[in-house]
């Protein structure tokens, strides 16, 4: 059986692979059909500036969303966190962007530790807005 290990989580492919391996099957690694298919004529991704989303609509500033999260890390003694889920991200830093139709989110990963914030993120896409509003560092 054959699947693109790019869009499968590890924890998936992991178990698929036992699973498979019980049925005397092997998983094995393929390019994805769709973008062989799509070829050149691919849509490119929209490109929308990242820009705040006002505290008053979010119920809650980011810097005590991250105060909050913080707390929980120290109680499970947990040093710091990777955010990979878009949705989390918007929520936590009051962002929000237009990479994908109709959902307010853009790519990025964000680590929080004890004393600091780090947005991964197509630099290029962050209003002045957002980059006054957030005060920390971004890297693309």
């Amino acid at each position: 059986m054959g699947a693109d290990a790019k869009t499968i989580p590890h924890q998936v492919w992991v178990e698929w692979d036992r699973e498979l391996n019980r049925e005397y099957l092997n998983l094995i690694k393929v390019k994805n059909l769709i973008d062989i298919i799509w070829g050149s004529n691919r849509n490119h991704t929209r490109d929308f500036s990242i820009k705040t989303h006002n505290s008053t609509f979010s119920g809650e500033t980011w810097m005590s969303k991250v105060e909050t999260l913080r707390s929980h890390l120290r109680s499970h003694r947990c040093d710091a966190i990777v955010v990979s889920s878009l949705t989390e991200i918007a929520y936590l830093l009051n962002l929000r962007g237009g990479d994908f139709r109709y959902v307010p989110v853009f790519r990025a990963y964000l680590i929080v530790g004890p004393r600091d914030v780090v947005l991964y993120t197509n630099r290029s896409k962050i209003s002045l807005e957002a980059v006054l509003a957030l005060k920390f560092d971004f890297h693309t």
